[in-house]
């Protein structure tokens, strides 16, 4: 049995100039979404090792007794080496190679800062996903995306355990679950809000 072969209606021209609109909008669209999807995980592929990198770096930093994550020896460290850092990496620059920076990067105070966002955006993810739940590592991936930029490896495990205190989470597991505020709602892992559930 041969294939039935599709004819296409017959079309005036000014139909047929609404369909040619329509498929050129839909070649256009269909192509960037395309490229937008390979840059999405292409980004979602680097904030990881981006973030690896980071730690990597300020574990280095503390051996040498500099830890970034004290806002007066982050002040000294940039105070002292800012200049030569920005000089090397506008030489790269011109190379081609770095955009312009210095050695700007979040101090603990601006990171205190954005706690408070950090801690919103947990709850928002939390609340989505629920009543299922999520694990801290996807959480944190949620965080980086909607910030726009990596953030250190244990923020969202201290964070999650300081909403744990406040009832706003309750965890089972590894697994963490929003908390309801506006009626008392039992959490899905079955456990009173605030509270770990022992394993068994």
């Amino acid at each position: 049995m041969e294939p039935s072969i599709f004819t296409i209606p017959h079309l005036s021209n000014r139909e047929r100039e609404a369909v040619i609109t329509l498929l050129i909008r839909h070649a256009q669209a269909w192509w960037t979404r395309q490229r937008k999807n390979d840059l999405k995980a292409q980004i979602e592929k680097e904030i990881p090792e981006l973030s690896q990198q980071i730690d990597n770096c300020e574990a280095g930093l503390r051996a040498f007794g500099l830890d970034p994550q004290k806002q007066e020896v982050w002040d000294a460290v940039r105070l002292a080496f800012d200049a030569e850092v920005r000089e090397a990496i506008a030489a790269e620059n011109r190379n081609g190679h770095q955009p312009q920076m210095s050695l700007t990067p979040p101090t603990p105070h601006t990171e205190q800062q954005s706690h408070a966002r950090v801690q919103d955006l947990i709850l928002e993810r939390l609340a989505v996903v629920f009543p299922v739940g999520s694990k801290a590592a996807p959480v944190r991936e949620y965080v980086e995306k909607k910030l726009g930029r990596p953030i250190h490896s244990k923020t969202v495990g201290m964070t999650l355990y300081r909403l744990l205190n406040k009832q706003l989470v309750s965890r089972k597991g590894h697994t963490w679950f929003f908390v309801p505020q506006d009626a008392e709602t039992k959490n899905p892992a079955g456990d009173t809000a605030g509270h770990e559930t022992s394993q068994t």
